[in-house]
């Protein structure tokens, strides 16, 4: 009994404020340090855990690649989907975009790049079926309004697309990336790309685009 009132008063506890400018995001169970980085878009803790994470691998043919896919949480979300579905950590590479070039480059260096054969982490999708361009395309699920970072958006989306990204992949709702798009940002640069991904392929209307 005494350990189940400890355990209440625990849960009960109220949570701790927040720092001067620091980001608001739901709590949540990390399966991992990598993932955790991903989510909070740390790119250089990323980098180090992703390192040493492959480590755990030695002889595998790809073990960053191996690491990138055996760490998914209970919702089925790799670090490729926090990174794009989070977009914390502010502007440049040494946030949330600079994730998102980490898992690339490990795909890349694989061979996972081409849209004829994309990579399972580039077209996974979680429990409610989002792919890691349909959360990039979609509204953050953080409310930091960092327009900064935001701009960094269209850049994601057609990296993805260029790795072989399927722009028809739609959720649990029947929502492709374009839809998820339009109902909360609408930048037209962006909906007309993934329009176009639609149409003649993620790669192609990637080409296109830059």
């Amino acid at each position: 009994a005494w350990r189940r009132a400890g355990a209440h008063r625990r849960r009960g506890r109220a949570p701790r404020p927040r720092e001067a400018g620091e980001r608001a995001y739901p709590p949540r169970a990390m399966s991992s340090r990598l993932l955790e980085a991903a989510l909070w878009g740390d790119a250089p803790t990323f980098s180090a855990e992703l390192s040493a994470a492959a480590a755990r691998w030695p002889h595998h043919r790809a073990p960053p690649l191996k690491a990138l896919a055996n760490d998914v949480d209970a919702d089925g979300k790799t670090a490729l989907h926090h990174c794009c579905s989070a977009r914390m950590g502010g502007a440049g590479a040494g946030g949330w975009f600079g994730v998102l070039a980490a898992c690339l480059r490990a795909i890349d260096e694989e061979g996972g790049s081409g849209a004829a054969r994309p990579s399972p982490i580039i077209t996974h999708q979680d429990r409610k079926a989002g792919s890691a361009l349909w959360y990039a395309a979609a509204n953050r699920i953080n409310d930091d309004p960092a327009e900064a970072s935001e701009a960094q958006q269209f850049a994601a989306c057609a990296a993805l697309l260029a790795f072989g990204a399927d722009a028809t992949a739609a959720n649990y709702h029947g929502q492709t990336p374009r839809q998820a798009h339009a109902d909360g940002h609408n930048r037209p640069d962006l909906l007309a790309l993934l329009a176009d991904a639609e149409r003649v392929g993620g790669a192609a209307a990637a080409a296109a685009a830059v």
